[in-house]
């Protein structure tokens, strides 16, 4: 074993060489003690050191995560604009057709409701003018009949009077 040096430190600050057994014990109890507490000095110290660090370092990894879900939910956010927006172009594609089959549609049956009326307008104008004739006809027919009536029972009275005339003119 090694010899020991024992060295006690006086109130006035001097040292000297510790002598006696008990001197020797105190200054070894003491020297233990000062380890104990430079060791657990150290170890506060060390673990202070460590835990700031996984403290910054989990900071870090927490910052680089924060910011890389960021940039995904701003990658995925664009990504679903652009969805949204081809969605949106393809119902607005899908609308405009279906409105214009619709117009097509309402345009054909317009066209066939006015191609119908026209036909019916046709043939109510041609009915009227049937009608029409066939009223000019039969005045023309009732005229004629009753000139013929009237000349004939003119021509009795012609007769008539020519015959009266006779007869006055024979007497």
């Amino acid at each position: 074993r090694k010899e020991e040096r024992n060295i006690t430190t006086s109130s006035d600050g001097s040292s000297r060489l510790a002598s006696s057994p008990r001197s020797v014990r105190f200054v070894k109890i003491r020297n233990e003690a000062a380890t104990a507490v430079q060791k657990h000095w150290k170890g506060s110290n060390e673990r202070k050191a460590f835990l700031n660090q996984k403290r910054a370092a989990t900071t870090i990894q927490s910052s680089f995560r924060g910011n890389k879900a960021r940039s995904g939910v701003v990658r995925e956010m664009k990504e679903e604009v652009k969805r949204i927006g081809k969605e949106t172009e393809a119902a607005i594609k899908i609308q405009s057709r279906f409105r214009g089959s619709k117009a097509r549609v309402t345009i054909a049956e317009l066209r066939e409701e006015v191609r119908r009326k026209e036909e019916e307008r046709v043939a109510l104008e041609a009915k009227r003018e049937r009608e029409r004739v066939e009223r000019q006809s039969a005045i023309t027919i009732q005229k004629s009949f009753k000139g013929m009536q009237q000349r004939k029972v003119y021509g009795e009275f012609k007769a008539c009077k020519a015959r009266d005339h006779a007869a006055t003119h024979i007497q």
